[in-house]
C-alpha cells in the first residue's frame, strides 16, 4: 500500500497551514482517483528550510510506481522515493 507523506507545510499559520493541507489531499485524491489500489496520505509536521515542501513516497515492489509517481508529478511538487520497502503485511480479516 502506497504511503504519500508531505513534508513543510508548517511554514505558515495554522489556519493557512490547514487549509493548504485540506487544499493538497483533496488534489492528491483527485489526481489518484482511477489507480486500482488503497493508498495513504500522511502530513508530516515539519519546515523545510531553503527550500519548498515535497512529498516522500513510499511503496512495495507490488505497487504500481510509475504509474503512482506520474500521477503525482501533476502536483509540481519534488517527490523523493527512497528504497522500496520490503514487506507490507496486511491485517488478517
Amino acid at each position: 500500500m502506497p504511503n504519500i507523506e508531505v513534508y513543510g507545510l508548517d511554514y505558515v499559520e495554522s489556519e493557512t497551514m490547514d487549509a493548504k493541507r485540506i487544499t493538497l489531499k483533496m488534489k492528491i485524491e483527485y489526481c489518484l482517483a482511477d489507480l486500482d489500489c488503497e493508498y495513504v496520505v500522511t502530513f508530516v509536521r515539519s519546515t523545510v528550510f531553503g527550500g519548498e515542501p515535497f512529498i516522500r513516497l513510499h511503496i512495495t515492489e507490488d505497487d504500481p510506481k510509475g504509474e503512482i509517481i506520474e500521477k503525482l508529478k501533476t502536483l509540481k511538487m519534488d517527490i523523493e522515493v527512497p528504497s522500496i520497502l520490503l514487506d507490507f503485511i496486511p491485517a488478517e480479516k
